[in-house]
């Protein structure tokens, strides 16, 4: 993936989740002091890690292999099919997505 390492992306995007997460049905709530949703905090860590961000090759290929592990993972512990369905339900996720990232980061860990 032009040199993004997952481990590291998807460690980084849980940490800036456990410092900002809590935003729903948006990426990124610039009104609710820079709250992001699951998704929200992998592309905020693509924007800074990597160089033309998002709209670059390497920063499009990223997000939607980390989006696309995110969803296996929440698929397996929670039954949902997409992470960000999991972020959108009425009470505060931000502990199964937490258990999310974890899960994908032990994942990755064991060369999964």
């Amino acid at each position: 993936m032009d040199d993004v390492n997952m481990l590291e992306l998807l460690t980084k995007a849980r940490e800036y989740f456990r410092e900002h997460g809590g935003a729903k049905r948006m990426f990124k709530d610039d009104e609710d002091d820079g709250r992001v949703c699951a998704l929200g905090a992998l592309r905020e860590v693509i924007d800074l890690s990597l160089e033309g961000s998002l709209v670059s090759r390497a920063g499009s290929l990223a997000y939607v292999a980390g989006a696309e592990y995110l969803a296996l993972h929440s698929r397996q512990l929670y039954g949902y099919s997409r992470v960000a369905v999991l972020n959108d339900l009425p009470h505060d996720t931000r502990p199964e997505i937490l258990s999310v990232y974890d899960h994908a980061i032990k994942d990755l860990e064991n060369g999964r």
